[in-house]
C-alpha cells in the first residue's frame, strides 16, 4: 500500500471529491485509486485538457478554476514545475480551504524533493509520517516527523 492509499483509506468512503489533475500524467494513477476508494459518482475529476479515453468532469486550468461547490476532500496532483511555486504559498491554501473545502474538509498535496529521477534527495520509502504540525511561532514553518519503517 503506496503513502496516498494510505491516507484516503482513513477518509469516509462516502466522501465526496475533487481530484485536481484528474487522471494525472506519472506513476500510480491517483484518479483509480480515489474511484476505488469513493466510487465514481462521489469523484469529480479535474483537468486542463481532456485525455483520451478518460471521463473529465472539469476543463479547466487549476490555480484559475473557482468552484460551484465546495467538497469534503480536494486532492491536488497538478504538474510538478507547479507544485512549490505556486501550490505551497500562503495565497493559494487560502484559495484551496476557503473555496473548495467544506467545513472539517481535507486537502491532499504531494511533496517532491527533487526534479532528477536518476538521483534522489530524499528516500521516503523507509519511513512514515508520524506527525505533522504547524511551529506555531512562525506561520512559514510545519514540522514534521518521520519513523523509520525498516
Amino acid at each position: 500500500m503506496n503513502g496516498f492509499e494510505k491516507i484516503i483509506n482513513k477518509i469516509n468512503p462516502e466522501s465526496k471529491v475533487l481530484d485536481a489533475g484528474g487522471w494525472g500524467l506519472e506513476g500510480v494513477n491517483t484518479t483509480q485509486l480515489l474511484i476505488d476508494r469513493f466510487g465514481e459518482d462521489n469523484v469529480i475529476t479535474l483537468n486542463k485538457d481532456p485525455i483520451d479515453g478518460k471521463k473529465i468532469d472539469i476543463i479547466a486550468e487549476w490555480y484559475s478554476y473557482k468552484p460551484e461547490k465546495k467538497y469534503d476532500v480536494v486532492v491536488v496532483d497538478v504538474d510538478l514545475d507547479d507544485n512549490v511555486k505556486i501550490t505551497w504559498t500562503t495565497e493559494e491554501f487560502h484559495r484551496m480551504f476557503n473555496l473548495f473545502l467544506k467545513e472539517r474538509g481535507i486537502l491532499i498535496l504531494y511533496i517532491r524533493t527533487t526534479r532528477n529521477t536518476d538521483y534522489q534527495d530524499v528516500n521516503f520509502k523507509e519511513w512514515d509520517i508520524f506527525g505533522i504540525f504547524p511551529e506555531g511561532r512562525r506561520l512559514d514553518i510545519v514540522w514534521v516527523a518521520f519513523q523509520k519503517t525498516v
